[in-house]
Protein backbone atom coordinates (compact mmCIF):
# COMPACT_ATOMS: atom_id res chain seq x y z
CA UNK A 1 0.00 0.00 0.00
CA UNK A 2 2.73 2.72 0.55
CA UNK A 3 4.66 1.92 -2.57
CA UNK A 4 1.31 2.85 -4.26
CA UNK A 5 0.59 5.80 -2.23
CA UNK A 6 4.35 6.61 -3.03
CA UNK A 7 3.47 6.25 -6.67
CA UNK A 8 0.16 8.16 -6.98
CA UNK A 9 2.01 11.11 -5.02
CA UNK A 10 4.59 10.26 -7.52
CA UNK A 11 2.15 11.26 -10.66
CA UNK A 12 0.28 13.64 -9.15
CA UNK A 13 3.55 15.84 -8.15
CA UNK A 14 4.78 15.15 -12.05
CA UNK A 15 1.29 16.17 -12.80
CA UNK A 16 0.99 19.34 -10.95
CA UNK A 17 5.23 20.64 -12.40
CA UNK A 18 3.82 19.29 -15.95
CA UNK A 19 0.80 21.90 -15.69
CA UNK A 20 2.93 24.51 -14.00
CA UNK A 21 5.19 24.51 -16.86
CA UNK A 22 2.19 24.60 -19.39
CA UNK A 23 1.20 27.17 -17.85
CA UNK A 24 4.60 29.16 -17.53
CA UNK A 25 5.07 28.28 -21.26
CA UNK A 26 1.38 29.50 -22.43
CA UNK A 27 1.55 32.88 -20.48
CA UNK A 28 5.01 32.89 -22.58
CA UNK A 29 3.31 32.42 -25.48
CA UNK A 30 -0.12 35.39 -24.98
CA UNK A 31 2.50 37.53 -23.64
CA UNK A 32 4.94 37.19 -27.37
CA UNK A 33 1.45 37.14 -29.26
CA UNK A 34 0.57 40.59 -27.09
CA UNK A 35 3.92 42.16 -28.57
CA UNK A 36 3.11 41.21 -31.85
CA UNK A 37 0.19 42.83 -32.07
CA UNK A 38 1.37 46.48 -30.29
CA UNK A 39 3.53 46.39 -32.78
CA UNK A 40 1.24 46.05 -35.94
CA UNK A 41 -1.15 48.76 -34.14
CA UNK A 42 2.06 50.95 -33.80
CA UNK A 43 2.86 50.38 -37.31
CA UNK A 44 -0.75 51.11 -38.68
CA UNK A 45 -0.93 54.45 -36.51
CA UNK A 46 2.45 55.26 -38.34
CA UNK A 47 0.97 54.80 -41.36
CA UNK A 48 -2.22 56.43 -40.90
CA UNK A 49 -0.02 59.35 -39.79
CA UNK A 50 2.16 59.24 -42.80
CA UNK A 51 -1.25 59.64 -44.89
CA UNK A 52 -2.16 62.49 -42.83
CA UNK A 53 0.58 64.31 -43.26
CA UNK A 54 0.74 63.68 -46.90
CA UNK A 55 -3.27 64.93 -46.84
CA UNK A 56 -2.26 68.37 -45.30
CA UNK A 57 0.47 69.12 -47.85
CA UNK A 58 -1.89 68.03 -50.87
CA UNK A 59 -4.41 70.17 -49.26
CA UNK A 60 -2.05 73.09 -49.01
CA UNK A 61 -0.80 73.04 -52.34
CA UNK A 62 -4.53 72.77 -53.64
CA UNK A 63 -5.33 76.02 -51.18
CA UNK A 64 -1.85 77.82 -52.41
CA UNK A 65 -2.33 77.23 -56.06
CA UNK A 66 -6.15 78.11 -55.95
CA UNK A 67 -4.73 81.06 -54.37
CA UNK A 68 -2.32 82.35 -56.77
CA UNK A 69 -5.07 81.90 -59.66
CA UNK A 70 -7.17 83.81 -58.10
CA UNK A 71 -4.44 86.55 -57.61
CA UNK A 72 -3.75 86.28 -60.56
CA UNK A 73 -7.04 86.87 -62.04
CA UNK A 74 -7.67 90.00 -59.78
CA UNK A 75 -4.18 91.19 -60.89
CA UNK A 76 -3.18 91.20 -57.21
CA UNK A 77 -0.47 88.77 -58.04
CA UNK A 78 2.28 90.88 -56.47
CA UNK A 79 0.57 92.67 -53.58
CA UNK A 80 0.96 92.05 -49.65
CA UNK A 81 -2.77 90.77 -49.81
CA UNK A 82 -1.52 87.89 -52.19
CA UNK A 83 1.41 87.55 -49.91
CA UNK A 84 0.02 86.92 -46.49
CA UNK A 85 -2.93 84.56 -47.50
CA UNK A 86 -0.04 82.37 -48.88
CA UNK A 87 1.61 82.57 -45.41
CA UNK A 88 -1.72 82.19 -43.92
CA UNK A 89 -2.36 78.62 -45.49
CA UNK A 90 1.48 77.71 -45.33
CA UNK A 91 1.01 78.12 -41.44
CA UNK A 92 -2.28 76.37 -40.98
CA UNK A 93 -0.18 73.32 -42.79
CA UNK A 94 2.52 73.77 -40.39
CA UNK A 95 -0.12 74.04 -37.60
CA UNK A 96 -2.11 70.66 -38.88
CA UNK A 97 1.02 68.93 -39.49
CA UNK A 98 2.55 69.50 -36.17
CA UNK A 99 -0.80 68.36 -34.43
CA UNK A 100 -0.12 65.26 -35.95
CA UNK A 101 3.63 64.76 -35.32
CA UNK A 102 2.35 65.58 -31.40
CA UNK A 103 -0.09 62.37 -31.43
CA UNK A 104 2.07 60.22 -33.21
CA UNK A 105 4.48 60.96 -30.38
CA UNK A 106 1.76 60.35 -27.70
CA UNK A 107 0.68 56.97 -29.52
CA UNK A 108 4.23 55.96 -29.44
CA UNK A 109 4.34 56.33 -25.69
CA UNK A 110 1.19 54.30 -25.10
CA UNK A 111 3.01 51.32 -27.43
CA UNK A 112 5.80 51.67 -25.27
CA UNK A 113 3.87 51.65 -22.13
CA UNK A 114 2.17 49.05 -23.37
CA UNK A 115 5.05 46.58 -23.81
CA UNK A 116 6.25 47.61 -20.66
CA UNK A 117 2.84 46.22 -18.95
CA UNK A 118 2.74 42.95 -21.12
CA UNK A 119 6.49 42.27 -20.05
CA UNK A 120 5.47 42.95 -16.27
CA UNK A 121 2.46 40.83 -16.62
CA UNK A 122 4.63 37.66 -18.19
CA UNK A 123 7.30 38.05 -15.12
CA UNK A 124 4.57 38.09 -12.87
CA UNK A 125 2.96 34.62 -14.58
CA UNK A 126 6.37 33.17 -14.64
CA UNK A 127 6.92 33.69 -10.81
CA UNK A 128 3.35 32.51 -10.04
CA UNK A 129 4.44 29.64 -12.03
CA UNK A 130 7.64 29.17 -10.06
CA UNK A 131 5.50 29.59 -7.21
CA UNK A 132 2.99 27.39 -7.59
CA UNK A 133 5.33 24.85 -8.19
CA UNK A 134 7.64 25.44 -5.44
CA UNK A 135 4.56 24.96 -3.13
CA UNK A 136 3.73 21.69 -4.91
CA UNK A 137 7.37 20.39 -4.02
CA UNK A 138 7.25 21.72 -0.52
CA UNK A 139 3.55 20.29 -0.31
CA UNK A 140 4.70 17.02 -1.47
CA UNK A 141 7.92 16.81 0.29
CA UNK A 142 6.82 13.91 2.25
CA UNK A 143 6.14 12.01 -1.26
CA UNK A 144 9.49 12.75 -2.90
CA UNK A 145 11.36 11.38 0.57
CA UNK A 146 9.09 8.21 -0.07
CA UNK A 147 9.94 7.92 -3.54
CA UNK A 148 13.82 8.62 -2.90
CA UNK A 149 13.51 5.82 -0.67
CA UNK A 150 11.75 3.30 -2.53
CA UNK A 151 14.56 3.83 -6.16
CA UNK A 152 17.20 3.45 -3.76
CA UNK A 153 16.56 0.49 -2.33
CA UNK A 154 15.89 2.03 1.59
CA UNK A 155 12.24 1.01 1.47
CA UNK A 156 10.85 1.87 5.53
Amino acid sequence: MAALTTIIGAVGLGLSAAGTVTSMIGQAQASAASKRQEELRKRQMDLETNRQRRGVIRQALRARSMAMVNGQEQGAMFGSGMAGGLNSITSQAASNTQGLNQTQEIGVGIFKTNQQITGAQELASFGSGLSSLGNSVAGNSETFGRVGNYFTGNRR
